[in-house]
């Protein structure tokens, strides 16, 4: 299912994030040697560097025309660029390792563990702090469809909360055991998907946030959720595997082995005819989902 592979040596430590722009022309990638890089997608050429970070870029969110991007780092520092001109544009004066930007780009939310941040967007005014979980907060999602976010952290629960007022909606109990270590909305919100450390993933019903399917998984070490555009195959980062599920039926459909180090992130293009993995081998390994059906 994954043959039309390419590989490119992309970053000079490990790779931490990857997304694609709307329109699918550019990709970017973010690694542990402090930088942001975007490529052109199809030639796969690098265009420039994002070049700011004083430690490992951790997370990309880009606003939704695709014009600019939204960076956090162990730097503890997020920032704001512009990819036309790749020049950063602010510095915010909250701090996080991992930042995400709300599909209808009005509010950051920046993780420094334990605490959770909301700030308006762009501006960067603060809205809300909180402290979700005691120790540490290890998942946060948005929900494409309405103002709810789903956080999950160390212990079994998944919090689901308003935002930007980050009340308290509902509390999916026991829903892991162990680390929450991923969640992600489905593009129509009407699953939420999440991974635990005991190697399970989960399918809620985000109308009952009951829980609908479990997959047993191969590894503990889920690094990435992602769903294709059309939400139809969700993809898994995981130590040494790249493993897609077929979303209606639960099942798994392909797992991709990648030696020798681990999975970090995964992205599929919003055109549905790439998927990029970024790995601790510094490679991206890009897959032309396309040709493959086509063969």
């Amino acid at each position: 299912m994954l043959n039309n592979l390419r590989e490119i040596m992309a970053h000079k430590g490990h790779i931490t994030s990857v997304v694609f722009t709307p329109n699918s022309q550019l990709l970017l990638s973010a690694g542990m040697d402090n930088q942001v890089h975007i490529w052109t997608v199809g030639d796969w050429r690098l265009t420039k560097s994002l070049v700011g970070h004083e430690n490992s870029v951790n997370s990309l969110s880009l606003t939704s025309d695709g014009q600019q991007v939204l960076t956090a780092s162990t730097d503890r520092t997020v920032r704001f660029w512009d990819i036309r001109t790749g020049k950063q544009v602010q510095q915010y004066g909250f701090k996080g390792h991992t930042a995400l930007l709300s599909l209808d780009n009005k509010v950051i939310a920046a993780l420094d563990n334990p605490w959770l941040t909301l700030a308006e967007f762009p501006s960067g005014e603060v809205i809300n702090r909180v402290k979700p979980f005691p120790k540490r907060t290890t998942a946060y999602a948005f929900s494409p469809i309405d103002s709810k976010i789903a956080l999950g952290g160390q212990g079994d629960d998944i919090s689901i909360r308003s935002f930007p007022e980050l009340d308290l909606i509902d509390n999916i109990e026991e829903a892991h055991s162990g680390y929450v270590l991923s969640t992600r909305f489905s593009p129509s919100g009407q699953l939420l998907v999440s991974a635990g450390y005991e190697q399970k993933l989960k399918f809620w019903d985000t109308a009952t946030w009951s829980l609908l399917a479990e997959l047993p998984l191969e590894h503990q070490g889920v690094q990435n959720l992602a769903f294709s555009e059309d939400g139809k195959i969700l993809a898994i980062a995981s130590d040494h595997l790249v493993t897609l599920v077929e979303v209606n039926t639960r099942k798994i459909v392909h797992k991709e082995k990648i030696m020798p180090k681990g999975v970090y992130c995964i992205a599929f293009s919003p055109d549905g005819r790439w998927l990029v993995a970024g790995a601790a081998d510094k490679r991206l390994r890009i897959w032309d989902i396309l040709a493959d059906k086509s063969n």
